[in-house]
């Protein structure tokens, strides 16, 4: 029987320590450094489930390198980083075309727009971002179906209300534009233009509402005013200073609201949200007055004596 030394029995004790701890080492899971990835799959997984969470479970929180946290749920189309994107998606509407004309006059209409429901579309689009700020302003407006038809009488027209709107562009009319050298496209663009503000526009009609005599007269310079300032004004188009601003539609009240706008920023904006329907208040010019703080009559007076938007000048309304 052999003896050991009380300090052969400690140091043996020591070693047989030292042995087991890095055996229970040896088999526990690795420790990722800050920045480096982690080998094993279960930890892995682990962080992920994590990542993007603070302490409290909130979403802002950065990684612990410093570096921004991703984005565990992307934005949706709708409400993407341009400031526009959701006011572009209220104002694109679906889309029909019923091409009743099939003879030489609609393939002047084929020829010009290859893509109907992309070109309107983007006309929408033009015609909400000169009318409105964000989508919640939007009157409602959902689809759009365009009849080109050979309409002698009429160059185009908007019917139906709030939903499913028509508009009808004359493809006479188009096949005279194309006969006279002009850009069909852009007689086109013009037209879908002045009609798809009707489209998307307030217009004060509501029970008890609208009661203002000369409101259509208004409403038809709005939708000229669009036109206009998208860049596309009807041809031939010029101020007009005789009489009263609103004794006639179109270009007439068009180049005075374009150059009330230009004094007073906002004002097309704001114009368009006095006549939205069903607020219990019936349109009255009176809304020059609260939007400006200056009288129509005044502003009328102010307008007859602009140099700069008389004759084929245009430098200041449009």
């Amino acid at each position: 029987m052999h003896r050991y030394s009380p300090e052969r029995v400690h140091l043996a004790l020591v070693l047989l320590a030292v042995c087991l701890l890095l055996a229970a080492c040896a088999g526990s899971t690795p420790v990722a450094d800050a920045g480096q990835p982690i080998s094993d799959p279960d930890a892995a997984q682990a962080l992920d489930a994590g990542a993007g969470t603070d302490a409290s479970g909130g979403p802002d929180a950065a990684p612990p390198d410093g570096s921004s946290a991703p984005d565990a749920s992307p934005s949706p189309p709708d409400a993407g980083s341009s400031p526009d994107a959701g006011l572009d998606l209220k104002c694109t509407p679906t889309f029909t075309l019923q091409l009743e004309d099939t003879g030489p006059k609609g393939q002047v209409f084929a020829d010009a727009v290859p893509d109907p429901e992309a070109f309107a579309q983007e006309t929408g689009r033009t015609v909400c971002k000169i009318l409105y700020r964000s989508p919640e302003e939007v009157r409602d407006a959902n689809h759009l179906t365009l009849i080109i038809r050979d309409d002698p009488q009429y160059p185009g027209w908007k019917a139906g209300d709030v939903g499913d709107i028509t508009v009808m562009i004359s493809s006479d009319h188009l096949a005279k534009v194309k006969a006279q050298g002009q850009d069909v496209a852009r007689e086109i663009r013009g037209i879908l233009l002045h009609e798809m503000t009707h489209m998307y526009q307030h217009d004060d009609k509501a029970p008890g509402e609208g009661t203002y005599g000369r409101l259509g007269n208004v409403i038809e310079g709005v939708a000229d005013a669009v036109r206009i300032r998208a860049g596309y004004p009807p041809t031939g188009a010029r101020p007009s200073k005789s009489g009263a601003w609103d004794d006639a539609g179109y270009a007439k009240p068009a180049f005075f609201l374009l150059w009330v706008d230009g004094r007073h920023a906002g004002f097309l904006h704001d114009l368009n949200l006095s006549m939205v329907a069903g607020d219990g208040v019936a349109w009255t010019p009176d809304a020059f007055l609260s939007i400006t703080g200056v009288g129509v009559d005044a502003l009328w007076s102010q307008y007859a004596g602009a140099a700069c938007c008389s004759g084929t000048s245009q430098l200041c309304c449009n």
